[in-house]
């Protein structure tokens, strides 16, 4: 039906004509007109498949794209949590301070103390286990619990930062009750001597990784490595008694300028971990060429020879140059510097000062302070 010029419309029907009746002109015409459409129609259905399995193919490609596409922003989305979590490890390790951390402790165990004190007002008198009073007193179960979970403490805190708190000691000073168990009496803090009060040491190591948690291809278990003790300012006999001491052995001996007769240097340096029995090599100051009977010709003294002053100037900067402390045992970097500000930075120093002063100086207990003092009496000795 189609619109006439004068708004009417015009009915078209479909009829069906004999094609019998037509012309044979006409017939052929219609016939090459009937294969072409056929021909056309299947042509389009070829392409129209096409089309449809060119999109199948399209579709499946963008579904695989899409699966690849969730994958890598799975992968990415791990990626960035581990590095966040690295750069929050490495942010850590860099704030983390081993001496600052032992401070910490040592507060910690010192409130601890306190604690323990408050429980045990009484101060321990003599006369005896039987001469203490019961009121105050602490069971040695609880003492015990105590110190352990603050080891436990200390060492989860640190872990987060790739150490290790170990080798806890604790030298209990105390009067000891046995009437329904045994009961232990601490000294109160306020007004005690130093001497009595007790003793809690520790070390703080690098924590190994679960890579090395066993023994490595060379069977070593690093549980069993020891610590390199510091050998730099020792004699060479010394040094040689420090490593025995140890279980480590000497290794090469080499000469280099410096003070005659002591160590430079060392390989493996001081406290690195190392298998027991292992070699340590060491950098020994070169002595003093003698001289020859030529270069004594001219140079024999006068009957009054001239006071050696250039002698005495080199003794007097041999004894003013600071030692480094560090080679006594227990003194870190930390106290060393503490130490140095107090004016205490040689061994003769430290042998002649007094240990409440340095105890003071390095906020340290006076008994270690006695053991630093002895040991720099031993080191000053053997320079003499």
């Amino acid at each position: 039906m189609s619109s006439g010029g004068d708004g009417g419309y015009t009915l078209f029907t479909r009829s069906t004509v004999d094609a019998k009746t037509l012309e044979p002109d006409v017939r052929a015409e219609l016939g090459g007109l009937y294969e072409a459409t056929e021909q056309l129609n299947a042509k389009l259905r070829d392409e129209l498949a096409e089309l449809r399995a060119e999109r199948d193919v399209l579709r499946t490609r963008v579904e695989g794209l899409d699966a690849e596409n969730d994958t890598l922003a799975q992968r990415l989305g791990s990626l960035a949590t581990e590095v966040d979590r690295v750069a929050r490890e490495a942010e850590a390790a860099e704030e983390f301070d081993p001496e600052a951390f032992a401070a910490a402790m040592r507060a910690d165990l010192t409130d601890l103390l306190e604690r323990e004190d408050r429980d045990a007002r009484e101060v321990f008198r003599p006369g005896g286990a039987d001469s203490l009073p019961a009121v105050g007193s602490v069971t040695a179960t609880r003492v015990f619990a105590d110190f352990a979970l603050a080891a436990e403490e200390a060492d989860a805190a640190a872990a987060d930062s790739g150490f290790a708190v170990e080798d806890l000691t604790v030298t209990l000073r105390t009067g000891v009750r046995h009437e329904d168990g045994v009961a232990l009496q601490l000294p109160g803090l306020v007004g005690a001597d130093a001497a009595g009060l007790s003793d809690v040491s520790f070390a703080v190591r690098p924590r190994a990784s679960p890579s090395a948690a066993t023994a490595g291809e060379d069977g070593v278990d690093p549980a069993d490595l020891r610590e390199v003790p510091p050998l730099v300012g020792r004699s060479l006999a010394a040094a040689r008694e420090a490593l025995a001491a140890e279980g480590f052995a000497v290794g090469a001996v080499t000469e280099a300028d410096g003070e005659p007769g002591r160590v430079l240097a060392q390989l493996p340096s001081s406290y690195a971990l190392a298998e027991p029995g292992a070699p340590v090599d060491l950098t020994v100051g070169r002595a003093a060429a003698a001289p020859d009977d030529d270069s004594l010709e001219g140079t024999r003294p006068s009957a009054e020879p001239a006071p050696d002053t250039e002698a005495d100037d080199e003794d007097t900067a041999a004894e003013s140059a600071p030692d480094d402390l560090r080679a006594i045992d227990g003194i870190g970097p930390t106290y060393a510097k503490r130490l140095a500000n107090a004016g205490v930075d040689t061994f003769a120093a430290l042998a002649a000062a007094d240990a409440d002063r340095v105890a003071e100086a390095a906020n340290t207990s006076a008994s270690r302070a006695t053991e630093w003092i002895a040991a720099a009496e031993r080191l000053a000795g053997e320079r003499r």
